[in-house]
């Protein structure tokens, strides 16, 4: 299995910023099974952290001059990042789906009794979509994935109670939209959800490139903090803001460099 990859979130400590990562409380059976899920739920939440697009202006020249470069480098991955993960969970959901289809249990189904176990057969599909789109907390829900992939799909009580355990608005989505244009391509699911497909193996030069931009800066950035400057002016208790911004734009270079090691490694597993 894929290495598990934990964030780390940055601290301003004297002028240096400093890293803490949290451990996990899965069991070892919980993380063989859900690691890779708990990784990508990670990644699309901190894809969509508000500061990983945020400006980052201090006033301080010299590091605004690495915001200027950061910002749109971190907006980019942010973006990168939610549209990979958004087609692989689309991906996993057809593919499950399909699998049910036909399956024995799916094939000797008419009517009414089709019907309705299409829409719950796509609710189970869309479950692990569902719940990394929204997700606040990604080893809680990751215990939901864990009891979902270990549930007999064939009572429909099991099924109904997992599935009423996460109201999420995009699991219904995703699940209407599954059944309704379900045929022999995913292309008007994908269509459907605003999923679009892309030919990421293309995007390994870019993201190369990103990836050198951020690791100049982050020696650029670590260079600017220790100057008289910005060792004055980045006081939490006379400029906060300033403070704050210096902060969002540390975030910025560590957590995008992270994003992008992930992707380039995930990719290239899918190419082999």
């Amino acid at each position: 299995m894929k290495k598990m990859m934990k964030l780390c979130a940055w601290a301003l400590v004297g002028g240096a910023f400093l890293t803490g990562c949290a451990s996990t409380s899965l069991t070892p059976e919980q993380e063989a099974e859900v690691g890779i899920w708990l990784d990508d739920a990670q990644m699309l939440m901190d894809a969509r952290d508000p500061d990983m697009t945020a400006a980052c202006q201090t006033g301080i020249r010299e590091v605004d001059t690495v915001a200027n470069t950061v910002t749109p480098v971190s907006q980019a991955v942010s973006k990168l990042v939610n549209d990979y993960i958004r087609e692989k969970q689309a991906q996993q959901a057809w593919e499950e789906y399909v699998g049910w289809v036909n399956s024995a249990e799916g094939a000797k189904l008419q009517g009414d009794a089709l019907k309705a176990a299409s829409l719950r057969q796509a609710k189970v599909a869309c479950f692990e979509a569902g719940l990394m789109l929204n997700t606040k907390d990604p080893e809680g829900d990751a215990l939901k994935v864990f009891e979902k992939r270990h549930m007999n799909v064939t009572k429909e009580e099991e099924v109904d109670a997992l599935l009423a355990s996460a109201q999420i608005p995009e699991l219904t989505t995703w699940a209407n939209a599954l059944v309704e244009n379900f045929g022999d391509s995913p292309d008007p699911f994908y269509a459907a959800i605003k999923v679009e497909q892309g030919k990421w193996s293309d995007m390994l030069p870019s993201l190369a490139a990103h990836l050198a931009t951020l690791t100049k800066a982050n020696t650029k950035l670590s260079e600017a903090l220790k100057s008289p400057e910005a060792v004055k002016a980045l006081n939490p208790l006379t400029n906060k803001e300033a403070y704050n911004a210096s902060k969002r734009l540390a975030k910025q270079v560590s957590v995008s460099i992270k994003q992008i090691n992930w992707m380039v490694d995930d990719i290239k597993n899918g190419m082999e």
